[in-house]
């Protein structure tokens, strides 16, 4: 019997908040299902586990996953943009805030990234080529271990009145001035329920080697139904698109060689829509991102998603295949506009965790498929693992997992 080959690139709900760990997860074309005709059904479950979190600088170099926007944290560009007068601004005047070392008052911050996940999908085929497919994602993520080492010497009556003012009682300050608490993070909840429409069709060749031609094009909608960033978190995290919908579409290309080989290509492209809420932003152009004190109503404009994969996959029996794929993501610029004229919108957009990210990753794939069976239900199991090997400006971590789908 004839198969459709179902291929979705589910562009992962995530923060772009700059933790695009949870953006370059796990529902992409590498778990690509095989529907025959007569099932129009498919359930689909993918558990993982990921573990030495790190991070990528701009340079495209290893860091700790804490480090990643930044190598240290500026304890005294915090305190600016604060109005005249205020405590803060007073503080920042008595350790002489403008004469910064680049050691006074800064922090080396270390922590541990760890993430599990589980992805719920369900397919049905209405019509022969066209096919409706929902997804929802499930997180328990941590930031723990955190420590923040003070880098202020004490050879200076400055560096003497900053440990008295600010660093020696630091994680207490923050929160009095700022409400922002410095302590691990831990969350579990779900994602944004995203929901497809795809198109797929084959055709079949006559020719020695290439025997099918398969091509789809898709078209969807992200719900922002994952839990929201704590902005009085530092190391807080969306587990979506912290509040707002998204459009991801995409097409692709899949090649088949007798019976023994598959190749392909998928380009998909995810759009993400403003979105007001109560946010941390950057009054200063020192300032790093862990340590920003001011809030403000600000609309975030989001720069697009972008996902390349590259895959071979060959068939070792009738019912055992290995996938070997390449995967580059990429996202834009993302700006702030600023509800008020207490702040710059120019200023707030010019934060490190706003600027474009890139990943890339190796993904290997064990499947056992038994579609050619005529039963009720036909199983798909396979176990994976996805190592990521450059980026900047990223967190990736090895992830490794297993999925189980069921197609009647």
């Amino acid at each position: 019997m004839k198969k459709i080959i179902l291929s979705s690139v589910l562009i992962s709900c995530f923060s772009v908040d700059a933790i695009n760990f949870f953006e370059r997860s796990l529902a992409d074309i590498n778990f690509r299902s095989h529907l025959q005709r007569l099932k129009k059904h498919e359930i689909l479950v993918i558990p993982s586990i990921s573990f030495a979190g790190q991070g990528r600088s701009c340079h495209g170099d290893k860091v700790n996953p804490l480090q990643y926007l930044a190598t240290t944290q500026d304890a005294l560009a915090m305190l600016k943009g604060f109005p005249v007068g205020s405590i803060e601004s007073q503080i920042g005047q008595n350790i002489n805030i403008d004469d910064d070392n680049g050691m006074r008052g800064h922090f080396v911050i270390n922590g541990d990234l760890s993430f599990e996940s589980s992805v719920f999908e369900y397919s049905y085929r209405f019509f022969s080529e066209w096919f409706l497919r929902f997804r929802m994602p499930v997180y328990i993520a941590r930031i723990n271990h955190t420590s923040w080492v003070d880098q202020t010497q004490n050879l200076t009556y400055d560096d003497m009145l900053t440990h008295q003012l600010l660093t020696d009682n630091f994680f207490n300050n923050v929160e009095t001035f700022g409400g922002l608490r410095l302590t691990d993070w831990s969350a579990v909840g779900p994602g944004d329920l995203t929901t497809y429409l795809h198109w797929m069709r084959v055709f079949l060749q006559e020719k020695e080697w290439l025997k099918e031609v398969g091509i789809n094009a898709r078209l969807g909608v992200s719900f922002p139904t994952g839990k929201c960033k704590n902005e009085d978190q530092a190391f807080s995290y969306a587990f979506g698109n912290d509040g707002a919908f998204a459009l991801p579409f995409g097409a692709g290309i899949d090649l088949k060689f007798k019976k023994f080989l598959r190749a392909g290509i998928d380009v998909g492209f995810e759009q993400i829509f403003s979105c007001t809420k109560h946010r941390r932003i950057m009054t200063d152009l020192l300032q790093t991102d862990f340590l920003f004190l001011q809030k403000a109503d600000a609309r975030k404009e989001y720069g697009i998603t972008q996902r390349f994969n590259l895959y071979l996959e060959p068939q070792l029996t009738d019912t055992m295949v290995v996938r070997i794929a390449y995967q580059h993501t990429k996202h834009g610029h993302d700006k702030l506009c600023i509800l008020n004229n207490d702040f710059s919108s120019i200023t707030a957009s010019k934060a490190m965790g706003l600027k474009e990210w890139t990943t890339h990753d190796i993904f290997m794939q064990f499947r056992y498929d038994n579609l050619g069976t005529r039963g009720v239900v036909s199983p798909i199991f396979s176990v994976f693992a996805q190592i990521p090997f450059n980026g900047k400006r990223s967190l990736d971590a090895p992830t490794i997992g297993f999925d189980i789908a069921m197609h009647f």
